[in-house]
Protein backbone atom coordinates (compact mmCIF):
# COMPACT_ATOMS: atom_id res chain seq x y z
CA UNK A 1 0.00 0.00 0.00
CA UNK A 2 1.36 3.94 -0.64
CA UNK A 3 -1.53 4.68 2.01
CA UNK A 4 -1.14 5.56 5.25
CA UNK A 5 -1.65 3.44 8.56
CA UNK A 6 -2.71 4.23 11.62
CA UNK A 7 -2.54 1.65 14.22
CA UNK A 8 -1.17 -1.41 15.08
CA UNK A 9 -1.36 -4.36 12.31
CA UNK A 10 -1.28 -8.14 13.51
CA UNK A 11 -0.20 -11.18 10.98
CA UNK A 12 -2.01 -13.71 12.40
CA UNK A 13 0.27 -17.10 10.92
CA UNK A 14 3.28 -17.74 9.29
CA UNK A 15 2.24 -16.95 5.75
CA UNK A 16 -0.10 -13.63 6.55
CA UNK A 17 1.52 -11.05 4.51
CA UNK A 18 1.59 -7.31 4.21
CA UNK A 19 3.28 -5.71 1.53
CA UNK A 20 4.22 -1.64 2.39
CA UNK A 21 5.50 1.05 -0.37
CA UNK A 22 5.56 4.37 0.36
CA UNK A 23 2.60 4.24 2.68
CA UNK A 24 3.89 4.19 6.63
CA UNK A 25 2.40 2.83 9.62
CA UNK A 26 1.89 4.56 12.92
CA UNK A 27 2.14 1.60 15.47
CA UNK A 28 3.62 -1.72 15.04
CA UNK A 29 3.86 -4.47 13.23
CA UNK A 30 3.84 -7.76 14.99
CA UNK A 31 3.11 -11.71 15.00
CA UNK A 32 0.37 -13.42 17.09
CA UNK A 33 2.58 -15.15 19.92
CA UNK A 34 5.22 -15.97 17.28
CA UNK A 35 2.84 -17.44 14.95
CA UNK A 36 5.34 -15.00 11.98
CA UNK A 37 4.34 -13.66 9.38
CA UNK A 38 6.25 -12.03 5.78
CA UNK A 39 6.78 -8.40 5.64
CA UNK A 40 7.90 -6.93 2.00
CA UNK A 41 8.87 -3.44 1.47
CA UNK A 42 8.27 -2.90 -2.44
CA UNK A 43 9.20 0.54 -2.26
CA UNK A 44 11.30 3.12 0.08
CA UNK A 45 9.91 3.37 3.20
CA UNK A 46 10.69 5.37 6.97
CA UNK A 47 9.23 2.84 9.52
CA UNK A 48 7.31 4.05 12.06
CA UNK A 49 6.99 1.86 15.28
CA UNK A 50 8.38 -1.80 16.03
CA UNK A 51 8.21 -4.22 13.58
CA UNK A 52 8.18 -7.97 15.38
CA UNK A 53 8.28 -7.18 18.96
CA UNK A 54 10.51 -6.23 21.59
CA UNK A 55 10.96 -9.37 23.14
CA UNK A 56 10.84 -12.06 20.88
CA UNK A 57 7.26 -13.33 21.11
CA UNK A 58 5.70 -11.40 18.13
CA UNK A 59 8.51 -11.84 15.85
CA UNK A 60 7.92 -12.23 11.80
CA UNK A 61 8.90 -14.93 9.91
CA UNK A 62 10.22 -13.38 6.80
CA UNK A 63 11.21 -9.46 6.16
CA UNK A 64 12.38 -8.55 2.45
CA UNK A 65 13.46 -5.32 1.23
CA UNK A 66 13.26 -5.30 -2.24
CA UNK A 67 15.62 -3.99 -5.13
CA UNK A 68 15.13 -0.34 -5.35
CA UNK A 69 13.70 0.32 -2.02
CA UNK A 70 15.64 1.95 0.73
CA UNK A 71 14.10 1.60 3.94
CA UNK A 72 15.25 3.88 6.82
CA UNK A 73 14.40 1.89 10.73
CA UNK A 74 15.17 5.27 12.83
CA UNK A 75 15.32 4.08 16.76
CA UNK A 76 12.65 1.38 15.94
CA UNK A 77 13.02 -2.19 16.95
CA UNK A 78 13.54 -4.98 14.42
CA UNK A 79 12.29 -8.86 14.97
CA UNK A 80 12.49 -11.55 12.73
CA UNK A 81 13.59 -14.94 11.43
CA UNK A 82 15.22 -13.98 8.39
CA UNK A 83 15.87 -10.50 6.27
CA UNK A 84 16.65 -10.24 3.31
CA UNK A 85 18.20 -6.80 1.54
CA UNK A 86 17.39 -7.32 -2.34
CA UNK A 87 15.98 -9.77 -4.46
CA UNK A 88 18.11 -9.95 -7.34
CA UNK A 89 21.96 -11.52 -7.26
CA UNK A 90 22.67 -9.46 -10.98
CA UNK A 91 21.83 -6.68 -12.94
CA UNK A 92 19.55 -4.91 -10.87
CA UNK A 93 19.80 -1.79 -11.34
CA UNK A 94 19.40 -0.71 -7.43
CA UNK A 95 19.55 -3.28 -5.26
CA UNK A 96 17.67 -2.75 -1.66
CA UNK A 97 19.02 -0.46 1.71
CA UNK A 98 18.36 -1.19 4.81
CA UNK A 99 19.53 1.82 7.43
CA UNK A 100 19.18 1.45 11.06
CA UNK A 101 19.42 4.30 13.65
CA UNK A 102 19.79 2.98 17.14
CA UNK A 103 17.01 0.60 17.81
CA UNK A 104 17.88 -3.01 18.75
CA UNK A 105 18.08 -5.50 15.64
CA UNK A 106 17.50 -9.16 16.27
CA UNK A 107 17.63 -11.21 13.11
CA UNK A 108 18.63 -15.00 13.15
CA UNK A 109 20.13 -14.19 9.42
CA UNK A 110 20.09 -11.37 7.48
CA UNK A 111 20.96 -11.80 3.83
CA UNK A 112 22.18 -9.04 1.54
CA UNK A 113 21.32 -10.95 -1.90
CA UNK A 114 21.26 -8.05 -4.17
CA UNK A 115 23.62 -7.18 -6.75
CA UNK A 116 24.57 -4.08 -4.38
CA UNK A 117 22.69 -4.47 -1.21
CA UNK A 118 23.49 -2.13 1.31
CA UNK A 119 23.02 -2.55 4.65
CA UNK A 120 23.73 0.57 7.37
CA UNK A 121 24.22 -0.60 11.19
CA UNK A 122 25.19 2.63 12.55
CA UNK A 123 24.39 2.39 16.64
CA UNK A 124 22.46 0.33 16.71
CA UNK A 125 23.13 -3.17 18.39
CA UNK A 126 22.43 -6.25 16.06
CA UNK A 127 22.21 -9.58 17.13
CA UNK A 128 22.32 -12.44 14.21
CA UNK A 129 24.31 -12.99 11.33
CA UNK A 130 24.82 -11.10 7.99
CA UNK A 131 25.46 -13.18 4.80
CA UNK A 132 27.29 -11.08 2.26
CA UNK A 133 25.94 -12.99 -0.47
CA UNK A 134 27.52 -11.21 -3.74
CA UNK A 135 30.60 -8.84 -4.40
CA UNK A 136 28.56 -5.60 -4.35
CA UNK A 137 27.24 -6.11 -0.91
CA UNK A 138 28.42 -3.81 1.38
CA UNK A 139 27.83 -3.50 5.58
CA UNK A 140 28.63 -0.18 7.06
CA UNK A 141 28.77 -0.22 10.91
CA UNK A 142 29.73 2.35 13.23
CA UNK A 143 29.48 1.84 17.04
CA UNK A 144 27.16 -1.15 17.13
CA UNK A 145 28.72 -4.33 17.68
CA UNK A 146 27.52 -7.48 15.51
CA UNK A 147 26.84 -10.01 18.11
CA UNK A 148 27.23 -12.91 15.23
CA UNK A 149 29.11 -13.32 12.14
CA UNK A 150 29.65 -11.89 9.25
CA UNK A 151 30.09 -13.83 6.26
CA UNK A 152 30.27 -13.96 2.09
CA UNK A 153 28.20 -17.31 0.85
CA UNK A 154 30.62 -19.56 -0.90
CA UNK A 155 33.34 -17.00 -1.44
CA UNK A 156 31.25 -14.28 -2.74
CA UNK A 157 33.23 -11.97 -1.07
CA UNK A 158 31.40 -8.59 0.26
CA UNK A 159 32.31 -5.20 1.32
CA UNK A 160 32.64 -4.12 5.05
CA UNK A 161 33.52 -0.84 6.44
CA UNK A 162 33.63 0.27 9.80
CA UNK A 163 32.94 4.21 10.27
CA UNK A 164 33.31 4.49 14.08
CA UNK A 165 35.10 2.89 16.70
CA UNK A 166 33.55 -0.85 17.20
CA UNK A 167 34.36 -3.41 18.90
CA UNK A 168 33.66 -7.18 17.65
CA UNK A 169 31.04 -9.71 18.66
CA UNK A 170 31.67 -12.66 16.25
CA UNK A 171 33.96 -13.71 13.52
CA UNK A 172 34.29 -12.09 10.20
CA UNK A 173 34.65 -14.05 6.83
CA UNK A 174 34.67 -17.36 8.74
CA UNK A 175 37.00 -19.73 9.93
CA UNK A 176 38.02 -21.96 6.62
CA UNK A 177 38.28 -19.56 3.88
CA UNK A 178 35.26 -20.20 2.05
CA UNK A 179 33.08 -17.18 3.33
CA UNK A 180 36.26 -14.63 3.78
CA UNK A 181 35.05 -10.98 2.43
CA UNK A 182 37.20 -8.87 -0.63
CA UNK A 183 37.53 -6.09 1.73
CA UNK A 184 37.29 -4.72 5.32
CA UNK A 185 38.09 -0.50 5.74
CA UNK A 186 38.10 1.03 9.28
CA UNK A 187 37.62 4.69 8.33
CA UNK A 188 39.87 7.11 9.45
CA UNK A 189 39.85 8.34 12.93
CA UNK A 190 38.49 4.50 14.18
CA UNK A 191 39.36 2.27 16.28
CA UNK A 192 38.28 -1.34 15.97
CA UNK A 193 38.82 -3.86 18.65
CA UNK A 194 39.01 -7.75 17.44
CA UNK A 195 39.49 -9.50 20.88
CA UNK A 196 39.71 -13.34 19.49
CA UNK A 197 37.41 -13.38 17.28
CA UNK A 198 38.62 -14.37 13.48
CA UNK A 199 39.10 -11.64 10.73
CA UNK A 200 39.44 -13.11 6.97
CA UNK A 201 39.28 -11.14 3.79
CA UNK A 202 41.18 -10.93 0.45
Amino acid sequence: TSGTITGNVVLGNATATLNLGTGAVSGTINSTGSAGGILNFTASNTIGGNIGGTDGNTSLTTITVQDGATVTAGTNTIRATTLNVGTVASGAAASGRLTLGGGAYNVTTTNLTGATSIFDGANSAITGNLVLKNAGSTVNLGTGTVTGTINSLSSAGGILNFTASNTLGGNIGGVDGTTSLTTITVNDGTTVTAGTNTIRAT
